[in-house]
């Protein structure tokens, strides 16, 4: 009995010990394969420059600082009219969503009002579960103006999302084109090497940010979703994805090489700008004041160096954010870039295989 309850135990040991084998082999494997993928994209995949016709109009601590420590509505407002009225872009990325609105508010009025006259910019908005269907009647509205045209080849392709965060209803209705700015690791380590293109909102197919900057500049609504790819109809594009069942589709971000710069391409202070936009509308120019426009002086910025850009409105502050993630390229990604490089991948046809 003796016997038996020893060779009893040395298998019960034998057998914990495998298991913690076992379990600690995965860990080890996840993190060294992590490690590994994490060094290729930062030292050898993402060797090739950014497109040149990309910039980042970026809200830091400098913008901070020259406007008392505050960004306001009202400043946003400013910029967006910078360039409708004063710059020629050919489409703007604002990678931002309002989340609170009210409409007695001077601020969020004069945002509204702004936004409401950009015809080639997308603004960001995120998906949501709903615990009920109050959001029925807003959903509908919103699939109508800003869902996907979509020929669908695809079966089984669930989705855990049944309605979007929404802040007014009037702010959505004059908001003409909109693009999901979701963003979710989803990988053990908790680095972003992935993009979500699509996301599937009850029935409906909604592009991301990036991919409906692509798309509003072809100036179409139209694509096809088989198994492998999306396909935009109009020009051919196909951007490979792998679908998750909560109802993102991601695509593995192709990184550019930054200079161990925090940006990927040229970006300027928001504040920079948004002191053009006050000279200007007083009468200072690049004609009459050449000297105030100079590059080194950093003081104003000549408008005529967005036209035909693909412009990017986000933020970059110091501490917490939500808006900063770990990639293979930095500890701190400001999202506005990786939404850069994410529309950069699907314009030119430069992904990475999933």
């Amino acid at each position: 009995m003796k016997k038996f309850k020893n060779k009893l135990f040395y298998l019960v040991s034998f057998g914990i010990y495998s298991i913690l084998i076992l379990v600690f082999s995965l860990i080890s494997l996840l993190f060294l394969e992590r490690d590994a993928y994490n060094f290729l994209v930062s030292n050898f995949v993402s060797l090739r420059n950014g497109s040149n016709d990309i910039v980042e109009v970026i809200v830091d601590d400098r913008s901070l600082e020259e406007n008392g420590k505050s960004w306001t509505r009202s400043e946003y407002a400013e910029i967006l009219d910078f360039f409708h009225t004063y710059t020629k872009p050919k489409v703007i990325g604002f990678d931002t969503t309002v989340t609170s609105f009210d409409e007695t508010n001077s601020d969020d009025i004069k945002l509204l009002n702004q936004v409401s006259k950009m015809d080639n910019m997308v603004s960001g908005f995120l998906p949501e579960i709903t615990p009920d269907d109050s959001d029925k009647e807003i959903m509908l509205e919103f699939s109508k103006s800003q869902a996907l045209d979509t020929d669908l080849k695809l079966k089984n392709a669930p989705t855990t999302y049944n309605g979007i965060r929404n802040s007014s209803p009037k702010l959505l209705k004059m908001t003409k084109h909109f693009g999901s700015v979701l963003v979710s690791t989803g990988e053990a380590s908790n680095y972003l090497v992935s993009a979500t293109n699509i996301v599937k909102i009850r029935d409906k197919y909604y592009p991301s940010l990036a991919l409906k900057m692509y798309m509003l500049e072809n100036n179409t609504n139209n694509i096809t979703l088989d198994a492998d790819y999306i396909t935009v109809s109009k020009t051919g594009r196909k951007i490979p994805y792998r679908y998750i069942d909560e109802g993102v589709l991601k695509t593995n971000i192709r990184f550019y090489h930054n200079n161990e710069n925090t940006y990927s391409y040229p970006s300027v202070p928001a504040y920079v700008v948004l002191n053009t936009y006050r000279a200007l509308k007083s009468g200072i120019n690049p004609k009459n004041s050449p000297e105030l426009f100079k590059p080194e002086k950093q003081m104003y910025i000549n408008p005529e160096l967005f036209n035909n850009m693909s412009v990017f409105i986000g933020a970059n502050i110091s501490g917490p954010s939500a808006d900063v993630f770990t990639t293979p390229m930095a500890k701190r990604h400001p999202g506005a870039d990786i939404q850069a490089v994410t529309y950069d991948n699907i314009k030119n046809g430069y992904f990475l295989k999933n």
